[in-house]
């Protein structure tokens, strides 16, 4: 590993701080996930990022901050202390943001082969009817599995392509096909191409039952989109809660302080003015408390709507689809879009609230 270093090039230098175990994980979820390319030489581009931010921030934020503690300890205890702190602001501004893209890195490989997967489910009907047709053609099997393939077929037509060029190789078609279904958490493709399978080994018919397979198949798919469609009501009832009643709700509430505060204050300052007892005890009733500091509020309530709203892109993609993993941007503008209508309204509403005040 250490000949193999080198820190100005990145597809080594990401490398070298990976495990070997590690690494064949990545490759595998790379290659299954389609993408082209070295995963090492995006991580080495990340660590180039990470340092070069890491001395930024520092230097802007930090470095003030440590200046501050040791400006009056002797110059030996000062190098040190200096010493400590830089490393240990260092390392755990880099290890948090390493943690953070390592996340990022991994759900976008689970969402991009949870894609494909789908994608090759979606065409495996229309591929097996293609397959059916030229094995009542005369065509073999083997024959029929390579004809069949068109460049619509997309993820499935590349996996076949791969299977013949095993099969090509020397391995056997069985076990070409089960390699390719394992790639993919599907129980759907595994099904499919182990009846298939079990179908050659036993020496049926087997244009028949790839026959029954496909309109099984499409049975499936249909049952599959009338779930979806009994479904959308309740997916449509999540995202208008979360999406638009939630922030206005929200809104009316900060409404609501913005307005009792400016009566607390004009009572307040009213009963201030009265130097009588009865002032003095409801002067004890103040609306100014840090319990109803708006700042806190609006904070509190940007903080709810983002999580409501990962919460719910999560419910609607298992609502939608079954699977969480296809959620995608949702995670991302499903907060964006929450905590920017709660800011339209309230800007929206504060100068109307703001006129019920009497002078």
């Amino acid at each position: 590993m250490l000949k193999e270093f080198s820190i100005v090039d990145p597809e080594s230098f990401g490398k070298a701080f990976l495990s070997e175990r590690t690494r064949l994980n990545l490759e595998r979820k790379f290659s299954v996930a389609g993408l082209k390319g070295s995963p090492y030489k995006l991580i080495g581009y990340y660590f180039y990022f990470l340092i070069f931010l890491t001395i930024i921030v520092y230097f802007l934020k930090f470095f003030p901050k440590i200046m501050g503690k040791i400006i009056s300890y002797t110059a030996f205890k000062a190098v040190l202390l200096m010493f400590f702190y830089t490393v240990l602001y260092s390392s755990l501004f880099i290890l948090l943001f390493l943690f953070i893209g390592w996340i990022i890195l991994n759900y976008y490989l689970s969402y991009k082969i949870t894609l494909r997967t789908r994608q090759a489910e979606n065409i495996l009907e229309d591929y097996l009817r293609y397959v059916v047709e030229n094995l009542k053609g005369g065509l073999s099997f083997e024959k029929a599995l390579w004809s069949s393939i068109k460049p619509d077929f997309g993820v499935l037509a590349e996996e076949i392509h791969l299977v013949t060029k095993k099969v090509m190789t020397g391995t056997d078609l069985d076990v070409a096909l089960k390699e390719f279904t394992e790639k993919y958490d599907s129980p759907l493709l595994k099904r499919s191409f182990d009846i298939i399978i079990e179908s050659l080994r036993g020496g049926g018919s087997i244009s028949d039952i790839i026959e029954d397979l496909t309109n099984e198949l499409s049975n499936m798919k249909e049952l599959k989109q009338e779930l979806v469609t009994t479904n959308l009501s309740y997916s449509i009832f999540v995202n208008a809660v979360v999406l638009v009643i939630t922030p206005f709700l929200f809104s009316l509430s900060t409404q609501f302080i913005l307005v009792l505060n400016k009566i607390g204050e004009k009572v307040g300052s009213s009963l201030s003015n009265q130097n009588t007892s009865v002032g003095q005890g409801l002067n004890f009733f103040s609306f100014s408390g840090a319990a109803l500091d708006i700042a806190t509020f609006k904070k509190f309530s940007i903080a709810v709507l983002a999580v409501n709203a990962i919460g719910a892109a999560f419910l609607t993609t298992i609502i939608n689809s079954g699977d969480w993993k296809e959620v995608g941007l949702k995670i991302i503008y499903y907060p964006i879009i929450s905590i920017i209508l709660y800011l339209l309204i309230t800007k929206v509403a504060s100068s109307f609230f703001i006129n019920l005040i009497p002078v």
